[in-house]
Formats: structure tokens, C-alpha cells, sequence
């Protein structure tokens, strides 16, 4: 049910997908998995998947994993006390990276 969530199309290149955590201070080893699953399906499409909000405990949690490829396909942007902020943010460096991918086609 939850990876129904996160489904890409096959035919997609090189999607960009934020998602918001901000308010989670705990994610479940199901939710790393599916994370994990939908990060692998975003990179061997070109793309990149961007964590907004990720409060630190949730970061050393999936830096522990060491299931997400970090600075890879997976972008982590930390809460800030603004809400709002990271995903903004996240949004800026996501459409920076789509325009740096056209010039290529």
C-alpha cells in the first residue's frame, strides 16, 4: 500500500520527486525500504529524489541504514525552524538540476 505511493512510470527520464518529512522524528525500517526501492527506481531513471524537512534524528536513522545512496540520486535537506524552508529549497536546487540535465539533451 505505501509503495503504491511511490510508483514511477516507466517511461519517465530523469524524474525529480521532494518529499516532506518535516514533523517525523522516527521512520520505520518498512518506510527506509520503500524509500530505498523508490530511490533505486529514481536513479536508474537519471533522476533524484530530495528528503525535505528531515529531522536529525531521521537523518542519522537513514545515514545508518546505509540503504539510500546520499549525494547520489537522494538529496537530504535538514528541518529548520521555518516552515516551509527546506522545501522551498529543496525546490530551487531541484529545478537548478532539471535545467543543468536539458542542456545535455
Amino acid at each position: 500500500m505505501l509503495e503504491n505511493a511511490f510508483r514511477l512510470r516507466s517511461a519517465w527520464r530523469r524524474p525529480v520527486v521532494i518529499v516532506g518529512l518535516r514533523g517525523r522524528t522516527r521512520i520505520g525500517a518498512t518506510f527506509v525500504e520503500v524509500l530505498r526501492r523508490y530511490s533505486d527506481q529514481v536513479g536508474e531513471a537519471g533522476g533524484r529524489l530530495y528528503l525535505s524537512g528531515v529531522d536529525h534524528a531521521v537523518e542519522q536513522q537513514l545515514i545508518r541504514s546505509a540503504k539510500l545512496d546520499l549525494g547520489g540520486p537522494v538529496m537530504i535537506y535538514p528541518a529548520t525552524s521555518f516552515v516551509g524552508e527546506t522545501s522551498r529549497r529543496a525546490l530551487h536546487d531541484a529545478t537548478a538540476w532539471i535545467i543543468s540535465q536539458q542542456s545535455g539533451d
